[in-house]
């Protein structure tokens, strides 16, 4: 089963609207993503679950993250805090100047 982006974004809402520890770290909120679509998948075969993401059909962590992203940007109730926010907006610059180095 391949997982379009907009299907991705359904499940990052749920997961955002009902854990707030996951908009405060991507890799928490891939796993709860994982449990949503089959708990199964989030056992102590997590490492074969996570490298096998394609075979699997599984969303892939960049999609989950950018959904992430894009829902926090435009719902405030599913950001997470200040301090977490601001900790992001000085990684972004990081990646900004980073990519901007020749």
């Amino acid at each position: 089963m391949k997982y379009e982006m907009e299907k991705v974004e359904t499940l990052v809402r749920s997961v955002l609207e009902k854990n707030k520890s996951t908009r405060e770290d991507d890799h928490l909120l891939y796993k709860e993503v994982l449990r949503k679509i089959d708990p199964l998948l989030v056992n102590d075969n997590f490492e074969k679950s996570f490298t096998n993401a394609k075979k699997l059909g599984l969303p892939v962590f960049e999609s989950v993250s950018r959904a992430r992203r894009k829902l926090q940007s435009a719902n405030e109730d599913l950001r997470g805090s200040i301090e977490n926010q601001k900790a992001r907006e000085e990684r972004q610059m990081d990646m900004f100047e980073y990519a901007l180095k020749k």
